[in-house]
């Protein structure tokens, strides 16, 4: 795989139930479905500057030692670090801990470090608390498989525009992290919730829908945000622009969580995302596809200044075509 992503796991197993974790990461950054990524599994005492150097991404893997980690992570950070201080700046990790107590201070240690190093958190630590359980290891799969994946569809790389981020008055509007699935397969859960985007199905399909979800990003260069609010760092819901391949046309889209139905985010987020397509990208009209029995979209879109144009045939229903009017009728 000359032309290959390099992953580099650098994982502490002192026990057998350590070794199991480990090899769940292992086992999810070697998916079937994730051909482009070399995988490399390296003890902390045995890594060194050169198996960093070669890794575009890694997940570090540490037991809690007293508050603390590992003497083997330390080790491995005090061999590697000046070393790769100038040239391993930007580098995405992941994180999982083994933990005793909350795990915390092991958190805090390790931040600290790659804080210095300048690499970058692709997604929540993952901290494994109290007694060993086998709920452990689906998480540690899938922390695996979402730096691998993200590293084959280059959603990491400095000059991606998934980097975009933007703001409203109310929002953030970022990109996706592993942590996220909990808010998204919750919703695929919910009849009501989700009978308009494609209606309810189970946990692995809802990983694949996300996954396509984040894939959007990498293949079209745009795609939709996670809404998460200002005051209380929880996401709420999604918004942004959506072109799958057979798709009639660029569409503004947007759903939230119930909990967070009626309180103008849908507007607010579509507005800027609106904003983005025009300014940004440079396009020149935008639709979106409403359900005709969902009410609640349609009055967004209309206080979007959207307008009715026609029904058509989309996935095997009926949807509403609503045309947004062009960058030069609006203001934002």
């Amino acid at each position: 795989m000359a032309d290959s992503k390099h992953l580099l796991i650098v994982s502490h197993t002192p026990s057998a139930n350590t070794r199991r974790l480990t090899e769940a990461v292992l086992r999810g950054a070697r998916h079937p479905a994730i051909d482009g990524v070399e995988v490399r599994l390296v003890a902390p005492l045995q890594a060194g500057p050169e198996d960093v150097l070669w890794a575009h991404g890694l997940i570090l893997g540490t037991t809690e030692n007293f508050g603390y980690m590992s003497g083997a992570l330390k080790d491995f950070f005090d061999r590697i670090y000046y070393p790769c201080l100038e040239q391993t700046e930007g580098r995405p990790y992941g994180l999982f801990i083994r933990a005793g107590l909350d795990g915390s201070g092991t958190r805090t240690a390790v931040e600290r470090i790659v804080t210095g190093l300048r690499w970058r958190a692709v997604t929540e630590p993952l901290i494994l608390q109290g007694d060993f359980k086998d709920a452990f290891i689906e998480p540690c799969e899938e922390l695996g498989m979402t730096l691998a994946a993200g590293l084959e569809a280059g959603i990491y790389e400095e000059n991606n525009k998934m980097m975009c981020e933007l703001q409203t008055e109310r929002l953030v509007m970022r990109q996706w992290r592993a942590d996220d699935f909990e808010m998204f397969a919750t919703l695929f859960a919910d009849e009501q919730a989700a009978r308009y985007i494609g209606g309810t199905c189970p946990r692995d399909e809802a990983w694949r829908r996300m996954a396509a979800v984040v894939g959007h990003w990498a293949l079209r260069g745009f795609g939709m945000w996670v809404l998460e609010e200002k005051t209380s760092g929880q996401a709420v819901g999604s918004s942004g622009l959506w072109y799958p391949e057979g798709w009639p046309e660029l569409e503004v889209g947007w759903w939230l969580l119930p909990a967070s139905q009626g309180q103008g985010y849908a507007t607010e987020a579509a507005r800027r995302a609106r904003l983005y397509a025009y300014q940004t990208l440079g396009v020149s009209t935008l639709v979106s596809y409403i359900h005709p029995d969902n009410t609640p979209s349609k009055r967004v879109a209309e206080r979007l200044g959207a307008g009715f144009e026609k029904n058509i045939p989309l996935r095997g229903i009926q949807a509403c075509v609503y045309r947004h009017p062009p960058a030069s009728a609006i203001s934002a």
